[in-house]
């Protein structure tokens, strides 16, 4: 009896040893024009596969003359660890190139390409010469930490005619910028500020016609002089200087010089500026970063003398009552001006917290700066940030958080006006309070699966609108996108720890 019984489990143990076999996917589908509903022939069809930060070329295709294409005879793997999720790009001359995520086998593939615009048109400077190598952007408004900027989606120079041509661009709303070297910075037709500028709506496979500038000459000037170090009193050992120009709408960078703490940064029109200096390591890395804010008037500035203090440090505690400390949490630190968040990147300062909830932060610079927490997974908590006052003089203790677990959340799925499923949707959920709706714990974006699904985790209680969103994200602080969403978006209530079910409706504002 007991010799049966080991021979059983042999038998079981070689059987369990046999490796499963692949099973074999295939992946159809079919391409249209998303502005004639036609089929797309000749399209370039591409899927790949995505697992545990690794990406797989499955293959290529093209699409037929009915616009369909087809992958057969695609192994799924047959090691667990193989396992992953599926991609597919689509790209068409004249189209632009879409991108599906998750996709799944075995079902019909619909793929809708929208067709690009173009814009064109003269340059000349204030003789009305044309104007060669002239740098000519197409821009569209969005919003970086709560500042106004205009993001290039495309760009060229003029030719020795002062003549231009930008094509490759998607539908929507933009604005034409136009600089030179020696000359002034514009947008279209003649504006040297956003408010003034003309926007135009480029539609799916529109060609914007005549849109030219005039650029006049603009003088410029020097800012130099002497970085010191608040430390040791003497000449700083900065490696690297240049001016930003605070406008983000007419951003302009221009490079310096700057040796022994002495520094000199030419041609600058007049301005506000943020210089920035940089303590550069072997091999190019900032181990340091200084900003100092100033106005570039109508003449040079000579003998400016500017001071940096040392950096601190920054220790405080993270509590979060009777619950455990969350895992892959971090404390952030992002300047309190958006315009110096815009310029350095967001946040300039992270680190992880200890099992007791303290954390330590060195090497800060002075400034004034948000404290707040990063969540690596869906946060089911909400923390208010701290503002600190840093003037070098010192390190700061005591900048402690509290985690709120009293956080609701927000399911649902994304739709269009006709009730149909939105794959890979925007869903924007943003506070009622116009002076909250640019603060990340009041405006969350998330975007939803392949099926239409979204969960909004973290949400501090409070009323809300809900919408889906098809434009750029950073347009979502636009305020007067915000009073429209008002108009349309669903409202509703999330109480404390609740989980609130509601769809997400497409907006019909302009996107």
């Amino acid at each position: 009896m007991r010799g049966s019984s080991v021979l059983v489990l042999f038998v079981l143990s070689l059987g369990s040893a046999q490796p499963p076999t692949d099973k074999i996917l295939s992946f159809r589908g079919s391409v249209y024009s998303d502005e004639t509903g036609a089929p797309v022939a000749a399209a370039e069809i591409t899927l790949v596969k995505e697992a545990y930060g690794t990406r797989t070329l499955i293959g290529k295709t093209g699409t037929d003359e009915r616009g369909a294409f087809a992958f057969a005879n695609v192994p799924s793997g047959s090691n667990p660890l193989q396992s992953g999720s599926y991609t597919l790009w689509v790209e068409r001359v004249g189209f632009l190139t879409n991108t599906l995520l998750e996709i799944t086998a075995g079902r019909d593939i619909v793929v809708r390409l929208e067709r690009v615009a173009t814009v064109s048109g003269r340059v000349v400077d204030g003789d009305g010469r044309p104007l060669e190598n002239a740098l000519i952007e197409v821009t569209s408004k969005t919003y970086t930490y709560g500042e106004v900027t205009l993001m290039s989606s495309g760009g060229t120079r003029t030719d020795s005619q002062g003549l231009y041509r930008v094509s490759g661009l998607p539908p929507g709303r933009y604005y034409v910028r136009a600089s030179c070297a020696g000359h002034e910075m514009v947008l279209y037709p003649s504006a040297s500020a956003l408010a003034n500028a003309k926007s135009f709506d480029l539609a799916a496979g529109s060609d914007l016609r005549d849109i030219g500038f005039r650029l006049n000459s603009a003088p410029q000037f020097t800012i130099s002089g002497q970085l010191m170090d608040a430390k040791t009193k003497g000449p700083a050992g900065a490696a690297f200087v240049g001016a930003s120009s605070a406008d983000l709408a007419l951003t302009t960078f221009v490079e310096g010089t700057v040796r022994d703490g002495r520094f000199q940064i030419d041609g600058l029109k007049p301005d506000r500026y943020f210089l920035k200096f940089d303590w550069v390591r072997p091999g190019n890395s900032v181990k340091r970063t200084v900003i100092f804010p100033f106005e570039m008037g109508n003449a040079d500035q000579t003998d400016v003398v500017l001071t940096a203090m040392p950096p601190v440090t920054v220790t405080g505690h993270v509590r979060t009552g009777k619950h455990p400390m969350p895992k892959t949490i971090a404390v952030t630190l992002l300047p309190s001006a958006e315009a110096i968040s815009a310029h350095v990147g967001g946040n300039v300062g992270s680190t992880e917290i200890r099992a007791d909830g303290t954390f330590t932060m060195t090497g800060v610079e002075a400034g004034e700066y948000r404290l707040g927490i990063h969540s690596a997974f869906p946060p089911r908590f909400f923390v208010k940030e701290r503002t600190l006052t840093i003037d070098g003089s010192g390190p700061i203790t005591g900048a402690d958080l509290v985690l709120d677990f009293s956080a609701g959340s927000v399911v649902g799925r994304a739709l269009d006006s006709a009730g149909k499923i939105i794959p890979s949707a925007t869903v924007v959920l943003q506070s009622t309070d116009v002076e909250k709706r640019l603060i990340g714990q009041y405006r969350h974006i998330q975007r939803a699966s392949m099926s239409g699904e979204y969960e909004i985790t973290g949400v501090v209680p409070g009323d809300y609108l809900l919408f889906v969103w098809k434009g750029h994200p950073g347009l979502i602080g636009d305020p007067d996108l915000f009073a429209e969403a008002s108009e349309e978006a669903i409202r509703l209530r999330v109480p404390a720890g609740a989980t609130v079910s509601q769809n997400a409706v497409e907006m019909n504002a302009t996107q």
